[in-house]
């Protein structure tokens, strides 16, 4: 009896299977697990399970939606890299996982509900995990979508009506930049969602998915605002990380048939590190799977060692025991996570399109906004300050052959900027007044022969012959080289550059070793202002011939000298200065892919010449003593009175 008993006891505690499910522990997954379990893609050029292989880079974006301290997500992007996708998967996970009111923004009511017709109900539908919260036969009316957990509510920016009197606790804007032009005078659409979200507080998430507009616009403003996250991949060749940038998309020289270069994929990426060619098909999947989001206040100091195979191996996004560079620094402390990527990652788009696309587009403004918004996702910029080719062009004088030195001039500066094979460098001639000239321009090879440059005797006009008084070199690449090369040759001026900092020139010694060698060798290292030398050069060309100040040109003065001196222009920008902050105007190319080598080489020199004082207003300086000591004693640099640059005094 007392055993019957038990197993009638027992009897009620067996739950059915609709009980014991509502009973189970829920299972907890990110949203990249949960898009890789159960998303399935409908409409897609590649229909079927999710799989985030195909944008290993989402997947940063999508679990950042479960960090508990994040309550913004912005992803400013270029076109077709899946952010839209990104944003269905959240919403999926939220409905199955994580149930709250839903908001999903889009800028105008057509392309909200075709938005829900094309691509959210049917997720919803043709996923198992989403289609079991199906309840009613008219549970989506394109403008709201009723599960038996969860509604979601769509709406567009132009109908505020559509974005108030609801608490919500997820809401995804897509294209917040749109969102504000339609809204017009009724606001910033990222404020008026952020305040339904208020009910929630501690548990709600604002996910932003945008192409920027312009820099003002939000998308741009809340990335700044955000930790700033990069996406660093490395190199197959050397294993630096780096972030892939337009500028290092190279195709061979003079080459410039945009559908040759298409038809025939001649484009490939140069490594910033070792400088490898890397070739699309090849490397750029490899790269991709191994990359890294970092903020803006952490650095990568750990290479991945390629030759290592498990490591390589373990390096992949979705190896379970995942192989990690070390990092420094720490994230900066804020709830906003802001992601940003362009097309160069996509696995859609190759190296050879873009920058074929980049060809076709320059000359025309609207294409190229175009081409940098949604290939590049970056903002457009206006300029504030621009110097046309037309107007050095015009600086050509038919009096003044290349090599040969106006009369007027006091001294001579040679500027360089340094590139992986080659050295771009200029030959000016100061006079009073800071009125100065053009004497010769062109490309060395290697060190020794600009070194040649530098020492040659020019002829001057009705005066006896000079050589150059200083060198002014940039150290930015191939630095020990030329740090080895100041050291050897004194007059050589060694200079980095710097945008805006508090001083014109700043001199200071570095320290540097060679190789495997433990000796400690030094060399003077003169930061340059950049932006400050930009604008004096620009002014110099804006003056016109004959009042004090002017740049002339010799009249063999080739139109590639021209385009690259005239190749940035100055836009806005806005800094964080504390907690405040303010825009200024900054020194930035033109175009994205323009050469800029001259001009690097004329600041340089003419920050030399400025701080030898060359540009001060004085009588001119007699060099007949040090041009007849140069004769008997070989080649050297000094000062105008014959003073030794301390800069090049060996430690």
């Amino acid at each position: 009896m007392e055993k019957a008993v038990n197993e009638q006891s027992l009897d009620v505690f067996v739950l059915d299977e609709t009980r014991r499910n509502a009973w189970k522990p829920r299972e907890r997954l990110t949203v990249t697990q949960w898009a890789n379990a159960y998303r399935q893609l409908t409409g897609s050029s590649m229909p079927g399970p999710y799989d985030v292989r195909m944008t290993p880079y989402l997947q940063g974006v999508m679990d950042a939606f479960n960090l508990p301290n994040i309550e913004m997500v912005a992803f400013v992007k270029s076109a077709q890299v899946g952010g839209t996708e990104a944003l269905n998967n959240m919403i999926g996970f939220a409905i199955d996982q994580e149930p709250g009111p839903i908001l999903y923004v889009y800028p105008t009511e057509g392309a909200a509900k075709e938005e829900c017709r094309e691509r959210l109900s049917p997720m919803i539908e043709q996923s198992p995990k989403l289609a079991a919260h199906i309840t009613t036969q008219g549970w989506n009316t394109l403008q709201e979508l009723e599960l038996d957990n969860v509604r979601i509510y769509m709406a567009w920016a132009k109908a505020q009506s559509t974005l108030i009197r609801r608490a919500i606790r997820w809401a995804f804007i897509d294209e917040v930049d749109n969102c504000d032009q339609q809204a017009g005078r009724l606001g910033n659409t990222v404020k008026l969602v952020r305040k339904r979200l208020t009910t929630f507080t501690g548990r709600c998430k604002l996910v932003l998915n945008s192409t920027p507009s312009v820099e003002h616009a939000s998308a741009w403003q809340t990335y700044l605002n955000s930790d700033r996250r990069a996406y660093h991949v490395p190199c197959p060749k050397c294993g630096e990380y780096q972030v892939l940038r337009f500028e290092q998309i190279k195709v061979p020289e003079k080459e410039r048939d945009s559908q040759r270069i298409r038809r025939l994929d001649l484009a490939w990426y140069e490594c910033d590190s070792c400088g490898a060619e890397l070739k699309d098909n090849k490397h750029k999947p490899w790269m991709v799977e191994r990359g890294v989001w970092l903020t803006h206040t952490e650095t990568i100091t750990q290479s991945l060692p390629v030759n290592r195979r498990r490591i390589v191996e373990r390096a992949a996004f979705d190896h379970p025991q995942r192989w990690l560079p070390a990092i420094t620094g720490d994230p900066p402390l804020t709830d906003v996570a802001g992601f940003h990527i362009n097309a160069l990652y996509s696995l859609w788009r190759n190296w050879s399109e873009i920058i074929a696309e980049f060809l076709e587009c320059k000359d025309d403004p609207e294409s190229l906004r175009v081409f940098v918004n949604a290939t590049l996702g970056e903002p457009w910029r206006e300029a504030i300050e621009e110097v046309k080719v037309s107007e050095l062009e015009d600086k050509r004088e038919k009096g003044l052959p290349r090599d040969v030195v106006p009369k007027e001039v006091n001294a001579i500066v040679v500027g360089a900027d340094v590139q992986k094979t080659h050295i771009y460098y200029i030959v000016r001639g100061w006079g009073q007044h800071r009125e100065s000239w053009l004497i010769r321009h062109g490309i060395c090879m290697t060190l020794d022969e600009l070194m040649v440059v530098a020492r040659k005797r020019y002829d001057r006009q009705r005066a006896s012959p000079i050589s150059a008084m200083v060198l002014a070199i940039d150290a930015n690449y191939r630095t020990h080289e030329v740090y080895e090369f100041a050291r050897a040759n004194p007059g050589v001026r060694c200079c980095k550059g710097q945008q805006a900092p508090a001083y014109s020139v700043r001199p200071s010694p570095v320290q540097y070793t060679l190789g495997k060698s433990t000796v400690i060798q030094q060399v003077m290292l003169f930061h340059v202002n950049t932006s400050m030398y930009k604008e004096m050069l620009h002014r110099m060309i804006h003056t016109p011939m004959g009042d004090p100040g002017c740049s002339h040109l010799y009249l063999e003065t080739e139109d590639d000298y021209c385009n690259q001196v005239t190749a940035e222009t100055q836009v806005w920008k806005t800094v964080s200065v504390g907690r405040a902050k303010r825009r200024v105007a900054v020194w930035e190319p033109k175009t994205a892919h323009e050469p800029n080598h001259y001009l690097d080489a004329e600041v340089y020199g003419l920050a030399i010449a400025d701080f030898s004082g060359l540009l001060a207003t004085r009588r001119p300086v007699k060099l007949q003593a040090t041009a007849e000591r140069s004769q008997k004693e070989g080649p050297t640099f000094a000062t105008p009175d014959g003073r030794p640059f301390l800069a090049t005094e060996r430690s």
